[in-house]
């Protein structure tokens, strides 16, 4: 498990290892300080500072770094504290919008939402992840997170 301090200077912030780790089943996590409190299967932006990685919405606009795209593991985490999250891999039941998918499409980032990539996972910047089943109007989707890091300037 990943380990958590809190900086002894005058921020008083909590802190977690810029280290990733990966699983027996080729799974990709990080452990990040949440922004407010994360919703369990729901992907969330990924950035990092001076102290570690950190959690933010894929809200439209505001985006001022490169991020990478995460789904929390650990249920409802709330804010401040350290939760778990995936960045590659198969993930089973990400939430989505009601969207329709056909399996080998990417889900993509756009005005701070997920929707479908419209063609196989390729060379969309905004591209986080393949839809491994298809989907019709349903709120999950089973995906392969890519890992990627994505521009802020492309969101």
């Amino acid at each position: 498990m990943g380990i958590v301090f809190r900086d002894t200077g005058t921020t008083g912030r909590a802190k977690t290892p810029f280290s990733e780790f990966e699983t027996i089943d080729g799974k990709t996590y990080v452990y990040a300080i949440t922004h407010a409190t994360l919703a369990t299967r729901t992907s969330y932006r990924i950035g990092q500072d001076e102290y570690g990685f950190f959690t933010a919405a894929l809200s439209a606009g505001n985006v001022s770094r490169v991020f990478r795209v995460g789904a929390n593991m650990d249920g409802a985490v709330t804010t401040g504290n350290r939760a778990r999250l995936q960045i590659r891999g198969f993930f089973s039941s990400l939430v989505t919008p009601t969207l329709t998918v056909s399996a080998g499409h990417s889900l993509r980032i756009t005005a701070g939402a997920i929707a479908d990539g419209g063609a196989d996972f390729g060379d969309l910047v905004t591209d986080f992840a393949t839809c491994v089943t298809a989907t019709s109007g349903l709120t999950t989707c089973s995906v392969q997170l890519a890992g990627k890091y994505i521009t802020a300037s492309c969101v």
